[in-house]
């Protein structure tokens, strides 16, 4: 194996051509996988800090004032991890640093939002670099063996982060183990573990403080009693997956249906410090602490928490928050500055041999913090790795789908481990805050939670609303204890990073917690990361956003007041496998909502990566209502789009409010060339544009359950979850009240009855299944379609010229020149995410994309007079209408191209067009508003990027290539994919 740093291949943005109009709607996405033995490096720093303490913080900034570069990278979703994650309120001890002094005023902290405000902005300002949600999971070496830093899990997958000093600040020293560091033994008993309440009312617990919580409107105060309790928590051992363990047991023991809220995570001192001779004692500040305890005895690594060289009374010390901090800041003045290797360098993850395992071998993504970047590689030994436990069935993610999932499996009787990134189980209905459903098929398995949500916490929150709305608090407690009745374990904080691969079969993953990292083995696997995660890794092909369009659902980030359920929100877009977006949305939102007690932890995104499964659902099937004979779930819900559509079908019968059914094939949660795995949620086989039918929460708890039960019966069958006899699986449900019987009989209604065809053709044309079977059915059906172009009824011709004109039928073009031979723009439609309904294309625009894919040259003094006439505070609609219309054109008469490209680089250099690209967080921040479904930051972005990428493809190169630059490096994720997608494309090559 080669030392040398080298550079990586750039992972392939070539995109496969996909014929105009129809369903295709992004690009392919091929895993970055360790078969070149090599790791990228997108930092090396003289400083990487691991966690996201106060101490932490406190280093970092230190060291900054002596021009040390630093990284600190997060396990959580935001930093003061140990005063807002634990409701650690006081500083417990004098002030003696400015960072304590800014986030203890008078020795109290006012609320988790504002030490995470003022640790996260002293970094920033500091010129630090952060890192949200990443976990340690290798070490980085040199020649000499010496610690040169560490390999990380995060977002994107997994990176090597080159670093000349490495700062272990996680609670359980988790790298300092790893690096082979000897640590005083675990005797065996218990630990002593502190939860923290707020509520309003007494609690059966200590009270400590009476505090002023701001209400949602964060308007008012109200006070709320902040009280504790100790458990006696029993530990087997000092490992890994005894740790990981610990937190769900806390929670089982520790939850009070009457509390608002309690600490994210139980709060104990480690009672294993690191070993050596002469512990300290006691001190008490930093003016008498013994600096060497923090020596981990190897070269490069530091320790700064109570598992340092401590005596008991010293760790419990250290924990104080004004103590720690003070501690962090001194070893940031008193880190040795040491120069990195060159060469030599190895990443690994120290433990035994993966092959003699005989379960195959580890396949991952690797990748710097975002995807497609081209990073220095170091050498990776992927060959080794501890094992941590072997399970029937492994669940990546614990939210909406992934609880289900590990219930529905544990009550088959598999062994189930699920593995969730966050500190409790539910996902958006819980840390998300949408605590109450908006549709949903609420049958089935769905219905047994919200009875058990409804019924078994005491006088329901909403009574009125019978399991509808729900307190999420209880809806957390309720998915743990279901899990634990069923057997089912829950390990918190804990990521699925590489994949076990023997062949084309999964066995496992790789697993990084916040107490170390190995492999998990399992029979079968549902990944419910909502992101594909497992999937992609495993190497199966996947969907992102890509060349042809840059449509995404609108994201949300809230944020939390004690005791509210329900606070949805749709200001943003977040790109969920981009570990700087992601960081980006989590602090930005802090600075959005000021005056909150504290933002979410869980990103409210509503369209990520998907797979591209054994078969992939369509609007077709929904607005024609397909049976399949696969069928395992019956979604319900509206086009709920929080953004615009680009499947014809919509351009040509917009939706609205009324409530569709589905049925969901098996074959959408299988993966391409990976078997051994199913995937749920929002990763699963659909296009974007029926994805708003199939993400409902009761439909993805449902689909959830069934995914538990499929694996677990591939599991004991000992067989790959593609090969199970799908029949079998429809009984099962059917047994267990999950699904209704008629599936059991059911056949594919595709494609249609020629009777039915003529009909929907015929007397019925004009309804949504009509125009979708004429969609299905292409120009098989043109004939009968172009009776109605000689309609009495002026709605009827223009209704079908649209349908005919999208699908490049030459005869619609008579009547949409007809349809806009006024010449005059309309109203048009901006920028909508919350509550978008019906049509995101005005009847213009309609007319004018549709006319595109069928006209003649002699047209384009038409579109070049509206693009020239199109108003300067022109709505996101126009924009996107004429944008496509050249995109079309380019590629169908390309002569002409250059007039186009005239007219919108011109359009692209009226005032307040450009320059809305984000390349930093300073920029990001300039204007910013509380605005919880604020629009005018897309639509500004969404104008400029698509009259930037509709220039290019019409050979415009100056204005939009500058443009498309920018944009490629924009620190919103999707925005970013599509520019540098677009960039790599042929001039002419057209799309949507």
């Amino acid at each position: 194996m080669s030392n040398m740093v080298y550079f990586c291949p750039a992972r392939s943005r070539a995109r496969p051509w996909f014929p105009l109009g129809l369903v295709e709607d992004a690009c392919m996405q091929a895993s970055s996988t360790n078969t070149a033995n090599a790791i990228p490096v997108p930092r090396r720093v003289d400083l990487l800090i691991l966690g996201g303490s106060l101490a932490a913080v406190a280093c970092g900034l230190a060291a900054r004032k002596r021009g040390l570069s630093v990284l600190l990278a997060a396990p959580g979703a935001g930093l003061a991890d140990d005063i807002a994650d634990h409701l650690r309120f006081a500083a417990e001890a004098p002030l003696s640093d400015d960072l304590a002094a800014a986030v203890f005023p008078d020795g109290i902290c006012p609320s988790p939002l504002h030490a995470r405000r003022c640790c996260e902005q002293g970094l920033l300002d500091a010129g630090a670099e952060i890192l949200l949600d990443a976990l340690p999971c290798g070490l980085v070496r040199n020649a000499a063996g010496e610690i040169q830093g560490a390999v990380i899990s995060h977002r994107g997958g997994r990176s090597a982060i080159v670093a000349g000093q490495v700062v272990d600040a996680l609670m359980s020293a988790p790298l300092a183990r790893l690096a082979g560091c000897a640590f005083t033994p675990w005797s065996g008993g218990s630990i002593r573990v502190e939860s923290r309440y707020l509520s309003a009312e007494p609690l059966d617990a200590e009270e400590l403080a009476i505090l002023n919580v701001p209400s949602i409107d964060g308007q008012e105060q109200q006070p709320m009693r902040l009280s504790r309790r100790f458990h006696d928590l029993p530990l087997a051992a000092w490992d890994c997956s005894s740790l990981n363990q610990l937190e769900s047991k806390r929670q089982l023991l520790a939850f009070d249906r009457q509390a608002a809220t309690m600490s994210d995570w139980g709060f104990w001192i480690a009672p294993c410090q690191l070993s050596g001779s002469n512990p300290l004692a006691s001190f008490t500040s930093a003016e008498d602490f013994d600096w060497s305890c923090l020596d981990s005895g190897i070269p490069g690594l530091w320790l700064l928490s109570p598992a340092a060289r401590l005596g008991p009374a010293a760790a419990a010390h250290f924990a104080k928050p004004a103590i720690a901090s003070a501690i962090g800041a001194g070893l940031g003045q008193r880190l040795p500055q040491k120069t990195t290797s060159k060469q030599g360098l190895n990443a690994s993850l120290p433990g035994p041999s993966i092959h003699d395992l005989g379960r195959g071998s580890l396949r991952g993504e690797l990748s710097g913090f975002r995807p497609g970047d081209e990073n220095p590689c170091i050498a990776l030994d992927d060959s080794q790795a501890p094992l941590l436990g072997s399970y029937g069935v492994m669940v990546a993610g614990g939210g909406t789908g992934g609880a289900p999932a590990g219930i529905g499996a544990a009550r088959q009787g598999a062994v189930t481990l699920v593995c969730e990134r966050l500190h409790r189980l539910g996902g958006v209905g819980t840390l998300g805050r949408i605590g109450r459903y908006w549709c949903g098929n609420r049958s089935g398995f769905t219905s047994e939670v919200d009875q058990r949500v409804f019924n078994g916490y005491g006088e329901a929150r909403y009574p009125e609303r019978k399991g509808v709305w729900w307190a999420t608090e209880h809806k957390q407690d309720a998915w743990l204890r279901m899990l634990n009745e069923a057997g089912g374990q829950c390990w918190f904080g804990s990521h699925v990073c590489a994949a076990l691969m023997d062949g084309t079969r999964l066995r496992g993953a790789l697993v990084a917690s916040r107490h170390g990292a190995g492999l998990i083995v399992a029979e079968a696997c549902v990944d419910a990361s909502g992101r594909a995660d497992i999937a992609a890794a495993a190497g199966a092909p996947c969907r992102v956003v890509g060349a042809k369009h840059v449509a995404v659902q609108g994201t949300g980030l809230p944020p939390l007041m004690p005791g509210t359920d329900y606070q949805n929100s749709d200001h943003d877009f977040c790109d969920d496998n981009d570990s700087l977006d992601v960081t980006r949305m989590l602090l930005r939102s802090r600075a959005k909502f000021p005056k909150a007690w504290d933002t979410g932890a869980l990103i409210d995104s509503r369209e990520r990566r998907q797979i591209r499964g054994h078969y992939e659902l369509t609007p077709l099937d929904i607005c024609c209502d397909r049976r399949f004979p696969d069928a395992i779930g019956r979604p319900t819900s509206n086009f709920d789009s929080h953004g615009f559509t680009v499947h014809p079908v919509f351009t040509a019968f917009p939706m609205d409010k009324k409530p569709m059914k589905a049925w969901l094939p098996y074959r959408c949660l299988l993966p391409q060339q990976v078997d051994g795995i199913l995937v749920n949620g929002l990763g699963i086989s659909a296009h974007r544009d029926a994805l708003p039918v199939v993400r409902m929460q009761p439909d993805v708890q449902n689909a959830g359950f069934s995914c538990g039960v499929a694996a677990a019966m591939a599991a004991a069958q000992g067989i790959g979850t593609a090969q199970l006899e799908v029949r079998q699986l429809q009984q099962r449900l059917v047994e267990l009240g999950h699904l209704d019987a008629e599936v059991l009989d059911m056949n594919d209604s595709f494609p249609l009855p020629a009777a039915e065809l003529e009909r929907l053709l015929g007397e019925e044309w004009g309804s949504l299944k009509s125009i979708a079977a004429a969609f299905a059915n292409g120009s098989a059906v043109w004939p009968i379609l172009h009776r109605h172009l000689g309609s009495d009824n002026p709605a009827i011709r223009r209704q079908t010229a649209i349908v005919l004109g999208l699908q490049g039928d030459e005869t619609a073009a008579k009547q949409l020149r007809q349809e806009l031979s006024a010449g005059a723009w309309d109203e048009g439609w901006h920028f909508t995410g919350m509550h978008q309904f019906g049509p995101s294309l005005s009847p213009i625009d309609v007319c004018l994309v549709a006319l595109a894919h069928c006209a003649r040259a002699e047209d384009l003094p038409l579109f070049l007079d509206l693009a020239e006439s199109l108003p300067a505070d022109s709505a996101f609609s126009h924009v996107r209408a004429l944008s496509w219309s050249a995109s079309i054109w380019a590629e169908r008469l390309p002569d002409q191209a250059a007039s186009w490209a005239k007219a919108l680089e011109g359009l692209l250099q009226r005032p307040g067009m450009g320059g809305h690209a984000w390349l930093s967080l300073d920029e990001s921040l300039r204007e910013i508003d509380d605005d919880l479904i604020n629009t005018s930051e897309r639509q500004a972005a969404l104008r400029e990027l698509h009259l930037a990428v509709a220039a290019w493809r019409c050979g415009a190169r100056e204005l939009a290539g500058q443009t498309l630059e920018r944009y490629a490096q924009d620190l919103r994720g999707h925005y970013r994919r599509h520019a540098q997608a677009v960039l790599q494309t042929a001039a002419l090559a057209a799309a949507v």
